[in-house]
């Protein structure tokens, strides 16, 4: 029997080890949903969980003395919402968040909400080198700024996560070592106790491992949830040594890392209660406990959750935090983070989504500004800032939208109502050019110029059936897309000529029938091999009743998809999969859903 899209979801949440918050349970959606939408012809819902609805501006011809191949390509929207900056506060006490938090739980009482058919839940490796041999690394979306991942290497040492929640240690294909302080333990029905962290990230950092976890449990008639940060000596790798840990309120959103610098957020989602005393921010450095002053925590007066992002910043190198805690009142659904600057987005039920700009100093973390857009975001690809101007593209209910603000979330110039009843699948952002793949029914690759911040224009595109849903760079000129033929079981390969933005060209193309990868909805299970300009994805074939896992080795060759390589696992079991995959010098290796690890000759 095929799985329902709902079960797919879970199966998701579950394999990354993340809990579905029961707001987006198969009940609650499918209570909010037009009764016409048909989640099972949507590709998108399988990414998804943030609903919205809108209307977008109605626009006319612009760039009226530009060649015609030069003018912008507008469909034509709907009216909608002007982007909306708010000033940020600081409350002056608990009994203040108390009133403040009565006040949005009664709005939400009376609220009407909006359903829309677009659905996106997130959404990889460059390499590294030492002593002369090259190894991959986490694929971020940022130069210099890292993402927790499942799997990290240092070139000698692989560490990794199994089904079991126990961190194994590497050389080659030996395990050397391991971290069993999370191995889920059990009760006598064979369930896993509640208050179980889970693993669901990693860092490494010289000769430190990073975990981050996450936990709920059960307290006072309510779920709470909490987000943990471990710092482990490895210099023995036989034998890691905890230095550090640290723990703050919300279950795990997301962190980055940046030099020595860990920034990890969460989602305060605990149950809303009358009493004032049960809600206080709680931090924990080394089991000792801190109630965060109401004045680190920030709000803005048109806020429409008593949900609370918090953020802290912690140095690797030192083993303890080196700034305030903060919190923000807002949840948070994608992350884009530079150098600089944090930016945290989140869309609501009325079809807007929230921006809150975080400013990332060595001393302290400040949220600097809020601003809301029209639409919604696909995911954290879909945002970059460059010369402090945020680019962000947006998907309303009737098209597509990309808008650009200055520092202070102030809108400067946009671009509405493009790809008319059409959703944003991918997005990349190259110096000051923007490529976004739309698709209903066709696969269009905007490419839109954004050197001028006051007037971004679209230069061409171009169509093909299906859509991608990664953008990879493979050179100056050329784009890798990976994602989805017309049907959804196929993994398709496209090959995008950019080297003339105003005709963007797709020069070859590749689907493999019958096969799927995570690489179509999750970024960081790409490996990417510079020195060989080829990538290392993940695959699964369901055939009748056989079924073949392995990873693919894919690069390109005069202008042509090359399949450098496939390599095939022993899994056959219905529900097995590769879960990562690294590579050391000229071995690929690749761990299965079992734990198991296997080794190929690139």
């Amino acid at each position: 029997m095929k799985k329902t899209d709902f079960d797919f979801i879970k199966e998701k949440f579950d394999n990354d080890g993340v809990k579905a918050p029961d707001s987006i349970s198969e009940e609650v959606i499918v209570q909010k949903l037009p009764a016409k939408v048909k989640l099972y012809q949507k590709p998108a819902f399988k990414k998804a969980v943030s609903l919205v609805a809108c209307f977008a501006l109605l626009i006319g011809i612009m760039s009226f003395a530009l060649p015609e191949a030069e003018k912008p390509f507008v469909s034509h929207g709907t009216a909608g919402l002007e982007i909306n900056s708010t000033g940020i506060k600081a409350f002056d006490s608990y009994d203040e968040i108390k009133k403040y938090r009565d006040n949005i739980v009664k709005q939400q009482e009376t609220r009407e909400y909006h359903a829309n058919p677009y659905f996106e839940l997130y959404d990889g490796a460059s390499d590294g080198t030492v002593s002369g041999i090259s190894y991959s690394k986490t694929y971020s979306q940022v130069d210099g700024v890292e993402e927790a991942d499942a799997i990290k290497n240092d070139g000698k040492h692989i560490f990794t996560l199994n089904g079991e929640n126990e961190i194994l240690i590497y050389e080659d294909t030996q395990i050397i070592g391991k971290i069993d302080d999370f191995k889920f333990s059990y009760d006598t029905d064979g369930n896993p106790v509640d208050d179980a962290d889970y693993v669901c990230g990693l860092y490494l950092k010289d000769n430190k491992l990073i975990v981050n976890t996450w936990k709920e449990y059960y307290k006072n008639k309510g779920f709470i949830s909490s987000t943990s940060i471990y710092i482990y000596d490895i210099k023995d790798t036989s034998s890691p040594e905890l230095l550090y840990s640290f723990t703050q309120d919300g279950y795990y959103f997301d962190s980055r890392m940046i030099d020595s610098r860990l920034y990890v957020i969460s989602n305060n989602s605990s149950n809303y209660s009358k009493q004032v005393s049960d809600f206080h921010i709680v931090t924990k450095e080394n089991g000792k406990k801190h109630t965060i002053p109401a004045s680190s925590i920030m709000y803005c007066e048109d806020a429409t959750d008593t949900s609370c992002i918090v953020i802290s910043a912690i140095d690797i190198e030192s083993a303890e935090q080196t700034s305030q805690t903060k919190a923000f009142f807002g949840c948070g659904a994608n992350v884009y983070c530079n150098l600089d600057n944090m930016y945290i987005t989140n869309s609501d039920w009325n079809g807007n989504t929230q921006i809150v700009k975080v400013g990332l100093y060595a001393e302290e973390i400040k949220f600097l500004a809020k601003a809301t857009i029209n639409g919604f975001v696909n995911n954290q690809f879909s945002i970059d800032e460059k010369d402090g101007y945020l680019r962000i593209a947006t998907t309303d209910e009737s098209s597509n939208n990309l808008y650009i603000l200055d520092d202070k979330l102030n809108k400067v110039g946009e671009i509405t109502g493009f790809a008319k009843d059409e959703s944003i699948k991918a997005s990349k952002y190259i110096g000051d050019m923007c490529y976004l793949i739309t698709y209903e029914e066709t696969d269009p690759l905007f490419v839109i110029d954004v050197s001028d911040p006051t007037k971004p224009i679209i230069k061409g595109s171009v169509e093909i059936t299906g859509f991608s849903s990664q953008l990879i760079p493979m050179d100056e000129n050329t784009l890798l897309g990976i994602g989805y033929d017309d049907d959804e079981r196929n993994l398709k390969l496209v090959l995008f000529d950019i080297s003339n933005s105003l005709k963007p060209r797709v020069i070859d193309s590749y689907v493999f029938e019958n096969i799927e990868s995570r690489a179509q909805w999750l970024h960081k299970v790409i490996v990417r091999i510079e020195e060989k300009n080829q990538i290392a994805i993940d695959y699964f074939s369901y055939n009748n009743d056989s079924r073949e896992c392995g990873v693919l080795l894919l690069g390109v060759k005069d202008n042509k998809i090359c399949i450098a390589n496939k390599f095939k696992t022993d899994l056959i079991d219905t529900y097995d999969y590769v879960s990562s995959i690294a590579y050391i010098g000229d071995t690929l290796y690749a761990f299965d859903s079992d734990g198991n690890i296997y080794s190929f000759d690139m």
